[in-house]
């Protein structure tokens, strides 16, 4: 929702918050299921050798979030990437005398049991709640 245009089974809808000047393009239907793992990249210049042992790769709970595609004059870092894809999955950049950091996916969820429809929303197996907290301490600097 803070980006200018959202883009949802290829319908535009545009966004009066605008805070992120680009599209929020969902969902990655076909690639990754809802409630399933998205395997995303790391930015190793902003996350440095901290996820090499894992090839800077990530398993994050996706429940149908975007990925982001800047306008070009838009200017945001790019923190990880959806591996299906190659699109941005989490995003940062500034917005007016502030900053913005932005998720497709859902590093706070825990796992999701299709066949009992139980999802863990208090952290748990499946979280990667040390990634976030990397991502916040990154952030927060």
């Amino acid at each position: 929702f803070a980006a200018e245009i959202m883009t949802w089974y290829g319908e535009d809808s545009i966004y009066p918050l605008k805070i992120f000047s680009g599209k929020a393009v969902g969902p990655l239907a076909g690639m990754v299921p809802w409630g399933g793992v998205s395997v995303c990249t790391i930015n190793k210049d902003i996350y440095g050798e901290k996820y090499n042992e894992y090839e800077n790769k990530l398993q994050i709970n996706y429940f149908d979030g975007p990925y982001f595609v800047p306008m070009q004059n838009s200017d945001i870092e790019i923190l990880v990437r959806y591996e299906v894809n190659n699109e941005a999955a989490v995003i940062s950049g500034t917005y007016g005398n502030g900053r913005f950091l932005l998720f497709g996916p859902h590093p706070e969820l825990g796992t999701y049991n299709r066949s009992t429809d139980d999802l863990v929303i208090d952290g748990g197996e499946g979280s990667q709640w040390e990634f976030l907290d990397e991502t916040l301490k990154w952030f927060f600097k």
